[in-house]
């Protein structure tokens, strides 16, 4: 008699939770599609316009308006949203330019990576990040573990209240130290990437680094 009660509980609970975790189901699937069709969406409208004013009598057209018009023409493609007019016209002069480069620039100047310098008309890397933000970000992280730990033993988890407050200030704290520290990291990790495919990247000629920039100083200031 036990066992079928238990086994009545157990078919009582699937009953009570199948329609959540179809609900659940049905939520997942209708955004992963909703975000394809966006995101196929959104690659035939960059199609269409790169086509109209980033290439032949388009591009010749557009470089007739002011600043302000070739700028919001960028705003139109996607991944221009982040560099300006003047900067896509010298990647666009670059022969061995891939479409995944410019992707790639973009998420660099968005993340901070690298700059445009509109002095030299190339871009500048920060790869030379100083030694003690990265041993600060470390501490921070390391003092942001162990006040979880000491949360975590301090609370009683089978209080619905503490928990709900635990949790509560354990996302604020994610969104406080966590978050920026994974960004921080994730930007080191990107700017020794750069500085190590240097030699490999098709728009090289366009990309000023620290050491490049400083050697070209010393030469300039040797030859005076």
């Amino acid at each position: 008699m036990t066992q079928v009660a238990e086994s009545m509980d157990i078919a009582s609970l699937v009953k009570q939770f199948l329609p959540v975790v179809s609900l659940i189901v049905g939520y997942f699937f209708s955004f992963y599609k909703f975000k394809k069709e966006m995101s196929d969406k959104t690659t035939m409208q960059d199609f269409e316009r790169m086509q109209k004013y980033f290439s032949g009598e388009g591009l010749a057209e557009l470089k007739q308006f002011p600043s302000l018009i070739k700028d919001a023409a960028c705003e139109t493609v996607s991944y221009f949203r982040t560099i300006s007019f003047e900067e896509i016209e010298m990647l666009l002069e670059v022969e061995a330019i891939k479409l995944a480069d410019i992707r790639k620039i973009g998420y660099l100047k968005k993340n901070g990576v690298i700059e445009w310098d509109s002095t030299n008309k190339k871009f500048k890397a920060f790869v030379n990040y100083l030694w003690w933000k990265r041993i600060f970000s470390w501490l921070g992280f390391a003092i942001y573990v162990g006040l979880i730990f000491c949360m975590a033993l301090k609370v009683d988890m089978e209080d619905i209240i503490n928990t709900v407050i635990f949790f509560f200030f354990l996302a604020i704290l994610i969104l406080i130290v966590e978050v920026p520290f994974l960004n921080f990291q994730n930007k080191l990790k990107e700017c020794k990437q750069l500085k190590k495919n240097h030699a490999t990247l098709s728009w090289k000629e366009l990309l000023i680094l620290p050491e490049q920039n400083n050697a070209t100083t010393q030469q300039q200031s040797g030859e005076e």
